[in-house]
């Protein structure tokens, strides 16, 4: 079929041009007035912030003089997937680089196969030699008769920084100095950084709350100081970088990684308010949005949150958003019986409820399920580690689990996870006198360390090093 690049040029550049809606979320409020910018119905290509985004990288390649353009991210990146479809509309060369932790084991996604669908080059690589595939895919692309673009700038990916950020410089406008808060998810950094560049010249003070879906909160927030200093030093603005970014990084299980609340939270959104949010981006920060405002006592405020898009990340991932699986009060009833079983009961140290809330939204939970019941589980954080070590911070089977192999089952599945999540090991602690729980780490390879005593009965720390 003939496709005429001019009409698709007309056509998509008069839509980019629009605002996107603002609507109100009902039934998640937390005594808040909560808005979503819906930058995913943005229409092209699924829209989104990359969607904006796109459209600088596109107008600074012309700038430039350039012909082929060269883009880098996962098999689940939003811009990868709105370059490719921009360069097809456009009649441009486009490649594409997805890293992984496996360049052999990349995970195909419906963004994945979009950017397949519009004719894009893909080329694999692994983390450590994204650089090395850069200068090929861009030597070849000379040898070619083309002059690449590279999005993020040189082979190293400096040198473009300032240009993406231009996107939500000029978003700013659109909501300027209507809200309290404003929460996104946070994974490059540079929807962020335009965001802060935006309030800063626009003379506003709300607070612009980033929530990372990948890096720890150091990185991130440098990532994005990079981004601003960039930004004001290509605008000839001599501005001190003393903006205040915040970046919470508490509540993400790692990039492409979700917990049931998380998933919780997809749901709710889906069936309250119809709006589509995914695992990776938007409903891992909107979860986070929601934990942060119950943290942080924020009430009597005009919150907005930025949809930054991702709709068929969501599609990938609808089974789990809408399978049975544990809720928060079965997390809480589990609890409850195991404290009972406990020689030094869990209900005399911490406050149950807001124990189970924590669990609920940041540990890694690993449950075995019988009649709507959990009867036994293994409990940790595999997030934000020290000496990246996870810790398990609560095993049990309740009687009428035991005796069937479960506690080994969810142990397994547990240490398999983490061996997944590239984490060097796992230690917890165990009543000393608990003979059996001993014996069940010991076969999984856990070793004794210490002897501990916690208020009236003694620990043992174990540890276990994959």
């Amino acid at each position: 079929m003939h496709v005429d690049s001019k009409k698709c040029e007309m056509f998509r550049g008069r839509h980019m041009r629009t605002y996107s809606p603002v609507m109100r979320c009902y039934g998640i409020e937390l005594s808040n007035e909560i808005y979503i910018k819906r930058d995913d119905l943005i229409p092209f290509a699924f829209g989104g912030n990359k969607a904006r985004i796109a459209e600088e990288f596109f107008a600074d390649m012309k700038r430039s003089g350039k012909n082929c353009m060269i883009g880098y991210g996962s098999t689940k990146s939003n811009l990868c997937r709105v370059l490719a479809n921009m360069c097809y509309s456009k009649g441009i060369k486009c490649h594409i680089i997805n890293s992984e932790e496996n360049a052999d084991a990349c995970t195909e996604t419906n963004n994945s196969r979009l950017v397949k669908a519009c004719g894009a080059t893909v080329h694999y690589c692994t983390k450590n030699n994204v650089a090395e595939i850069v200068e090929q895919v861009m030597l070849q692309c000379e040898a070619e008769g083309y002059s690449p673009y590279y999005i993020y700038g040189n082979k190293f990916g400096k040198g473009n920084e300032a240009v993406p950020v231009q996107a939500y410089v000029k978003a700013h406008s659109e909501i300027t100095g209507q809200y309290d808060y404003i929460f996104l998810a946070t994974g490059t950094g540079m929807t962020q950084a335009g965001l802060l560049a935006g309030k800063r010249l626009n003379g506003t003070n709300e607070k612009i709350v980033g929530i990372s879906v990948a890096r720890g909160k150091i990185q991130a927030t440098d990532t994005i100081r990079e981004y601003l200093s960039a930004y004001y030093e290509n605008q000839g603005l001599h501005i001190d970088l003393d903006d205040e970014i915040l970046v919470e990084d508490s509540y993400s299980e790692g990039y492409g990684l979700y917990t049931p609340y998380i998933l919780d939270t997809i749901k709710l959104m889906y069936l309250t308010n119809g709006i589509p949010l995914d695992t990776t981006y938007t409903g891992k920060a909107f979860a986070g949005m929601l934990s942060y405002i119950k943290e942080n006592h924020i009430v009597g405020k005009r919150i907005l949150f930025l949809h930054t898009g991702g709709t068929p990340l969501f599609w990938d991932n609808v089974d789990d958003i809408f399978r049975q699986r544990i809720t928060r009060s079965m997390l809480e009833e589990f609890v409850r019986e195991i404290d009972l079983e406990l020689p030094v009961p869990l209900s005399q140290r911490v406050d149950i409820e807001k124990y189970v809330d924590k669990l609920y939204e940041k540990a890694h939970i690993v449950a075995k399920v019988e009649n709507g019941k959990v009867v036994s589980a293994v409990i940790g954080y595999t997030e934000n580690l020290t000496g990246n070590m996870s810790y398990i911070t609560l095993v049990g089977t309740l009687p009428e689990g035991r005796h069937k192999g479960y506690a080994a089952e969810v142990l397994e599945e547990y240490m398999s996870d983490c061996k997944t999540k590239n984490i060097d090991g796992i230690h917890l602690h165990t009543e000393l006198n608990n003979a059996s729980a001993i014996c069940l780490y010991k076969k999984h390879g856990f070793t004794c360390c210490t002897d501990e005593c916690e208020g009236n009965s003694r620990k043992l720390h174990m540890v276990c090093r994959f």
